[in-house]
Order: structure tokens, then C-alpha cells, then sequence
């Protein structure tokens, strides 16, 4: 059924002052003097037309995407009074999800309470469009913070060797999950995986506060997982790979980076990707590049 997008959206009463619909996505800017714009969708799960929240994308038209947040239903107990209701629990198929597997009927969210929703929309935009409140009188005053540079030691530049300083790895972790979300979520619109990596590394700066140096490291860390996973050396031929990862389906594109999200997220997971997660048939196999053996 039609997820009725343009009603659901008049309900959930977003804080903005001008935000319209356009297929199932709502747009707005953040403010009205913002270049920043948000975009909001029906977050999918790995079935096909079923939702399990919203999708929060900040876009800079310049930058593209600078930041992705997932909503989901059942911690803001969207559904809650409908599943209860119909005797599900959260172990039950079907609990605090939307479908719109059937071309008519009522609005797949009739019954949803917006209620937790609305507030994690304004508390999100706060963030984005507010600046940090002053401490209260009388509470002890404190230095101010200089801005982090590249050069910092201890703050953010490796403290001795590279590989032995926790904190250093913790960041440079951080910043690759990003680059990662960034790839996942382009993908799934349709947008090619070398786009999404193209400015990947001043999203980590912008979102993360890193420098520079952190997105490009994030960045081929994560190329280096993406082409691993498609079966690909990660070396001299990673450009032809991504060139030829490009070429595949937007779905395919997208089942890879996922696969190679979660071998990042999992040390023990498989080398490659075997079969899609959802059970589809294994990606196409890459071509090795012109003049090369696999």
C-alpha cells in the first residue's frame, strides 16, 4: 500500500518553518539563513517496502551528506498502543514496523502515536541549529578549549607509535563507521560508490571535529574493506575496482558496502562476500582489470 507519505509528514508536525514532500521524503531547511537542508525517510529494513523509523540525512548542497541518524519506532513507542492492541511483542514478526506491501488501503501507520518521533526530530535539529548553551551562574568557570589540531600531541596525533595508542585507533574507528554510513546510505539512493567517497573525508571532519588527515585514512580504510569483500586485492588496482563496483546495480552496490560494513565491524567475519545477507543470489564476481590476472 502507499505509505501516504504527504499525510504522515502533516502529522509528525516537523519544527520547521517551510519543509514539502516530494515522492515519500520530506525537505527543509534547518533554518532559514542555513545552507544546511534535512531530509527525512522511512528508514528500511533489509526487507523489501517494510520500515522501521525514520531516516534523519543533514545535506550541505556543496558537501552532500554530512550526517545520517536512524529513528526507530519501537524506542520512540510509535506503535506501541497498536501492538499491544493486537497482542505482538517485540519478538513478534511485524512489531513496531510499517509495511506497504499491498497497493491500497488505509495509511500503513494508522494508529502510530508521533508523539516520541516529533521530539527526536526537534532534539536532532537542536543540535545542528543551536549553539551550546553558558554553564549557569555560580557553577566553577571553566578554561576555554582551544580548537584540536593535527599537531596536538596526545590530543589528536598519535602518541608514539601509531598502532600501540588506543585512543588514536578509537577516533580513526570512529571516523571509518562514518565513512562507512556515508557509502550505505548514497547507495541506497541510487548515488555511485566513488561519489559517496568523494567527499567522505570532510564529512568525518564536519561531523567528527577530526582533521582532515582522519577522513583520508577512514576513507582507505574502508575502500580497502569494500574492495577486499567484493574479492578485489586493495593496491594499484583500486581505482579499476571501484570503477567496475560502480558499474554494478545500485542493489548490488549497496548489498556490498553493507557486507563490507559489517566484516569491518566483525574482525571474525568472512574475507569476502559469499552470498548477499538476505539470501539474494552471491554479488556478480568482478572482472579483473584489462591486462591483469585475477
Amino acid at each position: 500500500m502507499p505509505l501516504h507519505a504527504q499525510e504522515f509528514f502533516a502529522e509528525l508536525d516537523a519544527p520547521f518553518a517551510t519543509g514539502f514532500v516530494v515522492g515519500d521524503s520530506y525537505y527543509a531547511a534547518l533554518t532559514p539563513d542555513s545552507a544546511l537542508r534535512l531530509r527525512i525517510d522511512f528508514a528500511p529494513t533489509i526487507r523489501h517496502g517494510e520500515y522501521d523509523g525514520l531516516r534523519l540525512t543533514v545535506i550541505h548542497p556543496q558537501r552532500g551528506a554530512l550526517h545520517v541518524e536512524n529513528i526507530t519506532f519501537a524506542e520512540h513507542h510509535t506503535f506501541t498502543q497498536r501492538d499491544t492492541a493486537r497482542g505482538k511483542s517485540p519478538s513478534h514478526d511485524g512489531y513496531a514496523r510499517i509495511r506497504d506491501w499491498h497497493p491500497s488501503g488505509p495509511p500503513p501507520w494508522q494508529g502510530a502515536d508521533l508523539t516520541g518521533l516529533r521530539q527526536a526530530v526537534t532534539a536532532f535539529t537542536t543540535m545542528w541549529t543551536h549553539a551550546p548553551a553558558a554553564p549557569p551562574s555560580g557553577h566553577q568557570r571553566e578554561e576555554p578549549r582551544t580548537t584540536p589540531t593535527f599537531d596536538a600531541p596526545g590530543l589528536h596525533h598519535p602518541a608514539g607509535f601509531w598502532a600501540a595508542d588506543t585512543d588514536f585507533l578509537d577516533l580513526l574507528h570512529q571516523a571509518t563507521l562514518l565513512v562507512f554510513d556515508f557509502a550505505e546510505y548514497g547507495t541506497l539512493d541510487g548515488i555511485p560508490l566513488s561519489r559517496n567517497l568523494r567527499y567522505a573525508r570532510e564529512g568525518v571532519r564536519d561531523t567528527l571535529g577530526l582533521p582532515i588527515e582522519y577522513g583520508v585514512l577512514a576513507e582507505a580504510e574502508a575502500v580497502a574493506h569494500i574492495t577486499q569483500t567484493a574479492g578485489r586485492p586493495y593496491g594499484p588496482g583500486t581505482a579499476a575496482a571501484l570503477a567496475r563496483i560502480d558499474a554494478l546495480s545500485a542493489e548490488d552496490q549497496h548489498a556490498l558496502v553493507k557486507a563490507a560494513a559489517h566484516r569491518y565491524r566483525t574482525p571474525t567475519a568472512p574475507p569476502a562476500l559469499t552470498a548477499a545477507p538476505t539470501g539474494r543470489p552471491a554479488l556478480p564476481a568482478l572482472a579483473p582489470a584489462p591486462g591483469r590476472t585475477p
